[in-house]
């Protein structure tokens, strides 16, 4: 197999395990947050390494198919709205909390330059059956994430954790842990979508 096909599968599979790992993890470790009475910032965190994860997948990648790889006019977009992002933090009353966000919800430009982090790391994924093994692990993610939270609200099966059901579940609630999720899959959906061709 020729070095150009090594690295772009090579990049297609480290895209892949970096979008489903953090899939995976961010309901793992706000269960884990919730479990020790930790910091939910924790989960801020999660994703902040997952994006660096990605930031150097995708550094990689244009280093080696930078021949290859240019950019149209949806990533231009993206990357006005980074601009615009940066000065309305340059420009804001509170410019920490508008980079870091508030200490609950961390919500601020380090979290919105993660999710744009993802939209360009699903353009690396071109293979089909990788395209729907992201949707597969997301799927099944969430289906678990909202039988874990039935589960905890009706009981039944008894045992185990069964403490704040309603932040475990999206079906049983929590609009902030969930909005984090239904970002992140907006995401990779637009990403998906607009490099599916």
């Amino acid at each position: 197999m020729e070095t150009g096909k090594i690295i772009r599968k090579a990049s297609q599979w480290a895209a892949f395990l970096v979008l489903s790992g953090c899939m995976a993890a961010i309901p793992g470790i706000h269960y884990l947050c919730l479990k020790n009475d930790l910091h939910t910032g924790y989960i801020a965190q999660t994703i902040y390494g997952f994006a660096l994860a990605g930031a150097a997948v995708l550094a990689a990648t244009l280093f080696f198919r930078r021949k290859e790889i240019r950019f149209p006019r949806y990533e231009i977009l993206f990357g006005l709205l980074l601009v615009f992002a940066a000065l309305s933090v340059t420009f804001s009353g509170n410019p920490y909390q508008s980079v870091h966000g508030s200490s609950a919800r961390c919500e601020g430009l380090f979290m919105l330059h993660s999710y744009y982090l993802f939209f360009y790391l699903a353009r690396l994924v071109e293979d089909p059956r990788l395209r729907r093994g992201v949707v597969y692990v997301f799927l099944g993610v969430q289906t678990v994430h909202c039988l874990y939270g039935l589960n905890q609200q009706y009981h039944f099966i008894q045992g185990g954790f069964d403490y704040y059901f309603y932040a475990i579940s999206g079906l049983a609630g929590n609009p902030n842990f969930m909005g984090t999720l239904t970002v992140m899959a907006s995401a990779l959906a637009l990403g998906l979508l607009i490099y599916s061709g």
